[in-house]
């Protein structure tokens, strides 16, 4: 499923929150090179905190309770 999310090339960082929130992904795995551009979008972002970077993958995941509501619920 999440080979579904397209998260290049949207419009604001919330856009693609919001996407990966009503899709309950908790895990964000990403090529440090390729990624380059989400890795910065992502790092920093509220509910989201790095767990590994190894210079090859990093590995980010997503807090629950600091996540913003899926779609339909308040």
């Amino acid at each position: 499923m999440a080979d579904d999310l397209d998260l290049r090339g949207k419009g604001k960082a919330t856009d693609w929150l919001e996407s990966l929130a009503a899709h309950d992904v908790h895990y964000l795995i990403l090529d440090v090179r390729s990624d380059a551009e989400l890795l910065r979008q992502v790092d920093g972002q509220p509910g989201w905190r790095l767990d590994v970077n190894d210079g090859d993958s990093a590995i980010y995941v997503r807090a629950v309770a600091d996540a913003p509501p899926r779609r339909g619920e308040s």
